[in-house]
């Protein structure tokens, strides 16, 4: 009886385990979601030798999502490139960041999207993510109450 109870709980152990745990990443082109759950079936018996041996059974299941990557860059009115503004894709967390050139490039599942894209000083503005272009520009405007003065 010691022997079933202690499978017993290893199994639930396992269990909760194999369900807590998800794997995450990206292989080359493709975020990877994999999770494997095993589960025993047996019968509880009141004596050990009337007990049926416990059969494990294993099942992992896999997801293959496509990726798209989105790039361009982010310019004010006078075709000076934005460092640092932010394009956010609504919907998500993903966030992304402009270089020193004003460039953003971002890899994310493939799908339709918005992005928002916005900098200090100016105006946001929303874009329509278009995963066959090669370079999408996004101009934003200045915004010259930004910076007023607070008065005390």
């Amino acid at each position: 009886m010691k022997s079933l109870l202690t499978t017993l709980v290893l199994v639930v152990l396992l269990l909760v385990v194999s369900m807590g745990s998800y794997a995450q990443g990206y292989a080359d082109d493709a975020l990877l979601a994999s999770n494997t759950v095993a589960t025993t079936v047996g019968e509880v018996a009141e004596d050990e030798k009337e007990a049926e041996a416990p059969r494990v059974t294993t099942t992992t299941a896999s997801a293959r999502v496509p990726m798209m990557t989105i790039q361009g860059r982010v310019i004010d009115v006078d075709k000076d490139p934005l460092v640092g503004a932010t394009i956010v894709v609504k919907g998500t967390q993903i966030i992304g960041i402009t270089d020193a050139d004003g460039c953003y490039k971002l890899t994310i599942p493939a799908g339709r999207y918005t992005l928002r894209c916005g900098s200090a000083g100016y105006y946001d503005d929303e874009v329509s993510a278009r995963p066959t272009a090669t370079n999408q520009t996004v101009v934003l405007k200045y915004r010259p109450d930004a910076f007023k003065r607070i008065k005390r």
